[in-house]
């Protein structure tokens, strides 16, 4: 560090008593001319680590104190120091850790234990969430709150909801995405945190509502489901047939090789369906033990969305599953229904009930 022990730990008090602006925070800055990148990046972390364990937010910190560091090094405009400040500094999605050189090395929050137990294989018992509860950094308001229900094992649930009730937050949960901030969930009677990161992400298959149009060859949308197996072209096919997107690409000129999407020359686009069912199928690549629809379907009418339901959940015997949806008559299908409102489970029971 080019700053005295003294000089860091004053200027890190200073800035974090401060309930500023960040224009304030360059002033302040401004006072310290040999602050390079490294120390502004290592005072914020101290500064977060502070504030966070007082339950406290950080206003206006990141982008001024990073634009005022010297990192010119780089080459980058100060703008462009503050875009990545504001990436690599949410609390939850990953942290930085400053050696003495000028790169800085980036380490993810949510991470593995030092000694994970294995993925349970096949899993047993099911998911349980207890009291569980959840707000996104720097929100006021609980995405979650109180979470208390079993996802067994081998069943298929079905979340249903208005948005904003809290469905994909669940599932972001369930994914290790976020942890709570209260209660815990259980995997098979282990809290899920005990697991191998790494292999409970790769036993979990979900297609989100808002999920990603990859201007690529048909068979690699579909291989990006399980990146690892992108030459296996018999998983691909069989992912394809079990999602209909063997249908579509039927119709391509050159099959799972055709470029789909506009935005290379030659490139093929497809309708919204037609992109859903390439979706799907990236679910079905990854082979794994919970499987999850985040409303991927939204843009079907409740016909479509049904049917695809239907073979969903006809597809995925012996696994455990989860729909999503706003509309109660296209997860009828479902063992149970969950009902969330306002983050909190309102109702549980068979679609009869």
């Amino acid at each position: 560090s080019t700053l005295s022990p003294d000089t860091f730990e004053a200027l890190a008090a200073h800035l974090e008593n401060a309930e500023i602006e960040g224009r304030d925070v360059e002033k302040i800055t401004n006072e310290y001319p040999d602050l390079n990148w490294a120390d502004a990046y290592e005072i914020q972390r101290q500064i977060r680590r502070r504030k966070e364990a007082r339950g406290q937010r950080i206003v206006g910190l990141k982008a001024g104190l990073t634009s005022r560091a010297k990192m010119t090094q780089m080459g980058v405009s100060s703008p462009i120091f503050g875009f990545l400040a504001d990436y690599f500094g949410v609390p939850h999605g990953g942290s930085i850790k400053v050696s003495q050189s000028i790169h800085p090395k980036i380490e993810p929050e949510i991470a593995s234990p030092a000694n994970p137990l294995p993925f349970t294989n096949p899993i047993r018992q099911g998911f349980t969430f207890e009291n569980v509860g959840f707000r996104y950094p720097g929100a006021e308001r609980w995405a979650v709150r109180h979470l208390d229900f079993t996802l067994r094992a081998g069943e298929v649930l079905a979340l249903v909801g208005e948005n904003g009730a809290g469905k994909t937050t669940l599932v972001k949960l369930l994914a290790r995405l976020y942890d709570p901030d209260e209660g815990r969930i259980l995997l098979d009677g282990h809290d899920l945190r005990d697991y191998d990161l790494h292999a409970l992400r790769g036993n979990i298959g979900v297609i989100f509502q808002d999920f990603v149009r990859y201007h690529l060859t048909a068979g690699e949308n579909i291989a990006v489901g399980r990146i690892d197996a992108r030459d296996d072209r018999r998983r691909i096919a069989s992912a394809a047939h079990r999602s209909l997107a063997d249908e579509v690409i039927r119709k391509l000129p050159n099959g799972y090789d055709q470029i789909i999407g506009k935005r290379f020359k030659g490139g093929v686009d497809l309708s919204g369906g037609e992109w859903q069912k390439i979706a799907i199928a990236r679910a079905y690549m990854r082979d794994a033990q919970l499987l999850i629809l985040d409303e991927p379907t939204a843009a079907l009418d409740a016909r479509a969305e049904f049917e695809v339901f239907q073979r969903f959940k006809e597809l995925s015997e012996g696994n455990t599953a989860i729909l999503i949806s706003h509309r109660f008559s296209s997860v009828r299908m479902a063992d149970r229904i969950v009902v969330l409102a306002d983050g909190q489970v309102e109702a549980i029971g068979p679609h009869g009930e």
